[in-house]
């Protein structure tokens, strides 16, 4: 009878353990799904402001060489053919 007793004893606290176990981990898992929740929300608001902001006009040597592109990209089309 005491192993037995010793026995249930035992086995009351491995489960009273293992059921402290599983609630802390599940509310670690919650936490760390809202953590996760908030910083991608955080990413993607910092995204839109990024791209809301308004573009620098180019200043002209750079709309010069963008215009240079692209007629040597059309004269390499006409080459081609």
């Amino acid at each position: 009878m005491i192993i037995s007793r010793h026995a249930y004893l035992r086995a009351q606290v491995c489960n009273e353990s293992e059921k402290s176990t599983k609630e802390e981990y599940t509310q670690k898992k919650k936490t760390d799904k809202k953590n996760i929740n908030e910083i991608v929300k955080n990413s993607i608001d910092s995204i839109q402001v990024t791209t809301n902001e308004e573009e620098e006009p180019m200043n002209e040597e750079e709309q010069f060489s963008d215009s240079m592109e692209e007629t040597t990209e059309e004269e390499d089309v006409k080459m081609r053919c």
